[in-house]
Formats: C-alpha cells, structure tokens, sequence
C-alpha cells in the first residue's frame, strides 16, 4: 500500500518526519486534503490544523503560516512554528481568546495592533479546534 512521507520543518529544524496515510491542511484559499499518488502540489498554509493519518488514527498539530509541497508521495511542510495539542490549556485558552476579541473592538481596523491580534486570535481558534478533535474526544 502507498503512504505519503510527511517532513514539517520550523526554523529549528526538522521536527516531525513520518510515513502517513492522509494528510488534511488548511491552505489559503480553503482547506485541502492529500492521498498517496496525489498529482504534484504546492499550497500556501494558514495558521490553522494540521491533520494526519496513520492506519486509524488522526493526529494533529497546530501550525503558523508557511507552505506545503508534494512531490513523489513526499510531503514537506515548512511553517514558522508548531504547537503540539497535548500542551493545549483548554480552558485558558478560551479565556485568551475571550480577551484578544474584547481588545480588538477598540481597534482601528488598519492598525498593525489589530492586524497582531486578529492573528494571535485566530491561532487561539485553531488551539481550541485541535483540542476539541483530538484531546476532548467526547
């Protein structure tokens, strides 16, 4: 059976480096989905969940913006950072998000304040996301 290998770099380097069954992003203009023998590919990445399968099992891993590329089966994903869901505080992180959407009504949508905290809050949404599908499980 085909498996993809999927290789995330941040700037510290190589930080996962596996043979997947399935690959689910969230790409710029719309989530995406990758298989075994998909035709080649490149995608910007937004701050979002990325997903893969082995066997059965999904997991999952909360990443800032960057790209993907697929060539040969071979996956390389390179992001400025990663989180993993297992340090995800589910409850404070509802309280952050909370706080980042209260201080954004004050804001000038042009502001760079704004524009930072728009993106802290939504890697705050995608936090609570892959917490919710992989850690609360019911």
């Amino acid at each position: 059976m085909n498996r993809l290998h999927l290789e995330i770099y941040t700037p510290e380097g190589l930080i996962l480096n596996e043979d997947v069954d399935e690959i689910e992003g969230p790409g710029f203009n719309g989530a995406f989905g990758l298989l075994p023998s998909h035709t080649p590919y490149f995608v910007l990445l937004k701050t979002g969940v990325l997903s893969y399968r082995k066997g059965d099992e999904w997991k999952g891993i909360v990443i800032d913006s960057g790209y993907a590329v697929l060539d040969d089966d071979i996956v390389k994903v390179v992001v400025s950072s990663v989180e993993s869901v297992d340090t995800i505080n589910y409850e404070e992180e509802l309280k952050t998000k909370e706080k980042i959407a209260e201080s954004m009504k004050s804001l000038s949508l042009d502001s760079q304040e704004f524009f930072d905290l728009e993106l802290a809050y939504r890697k705050s949404i995608a936090r609570l996301q892959a917490y919710e599908r992989y850690v609360k499980k019911g």
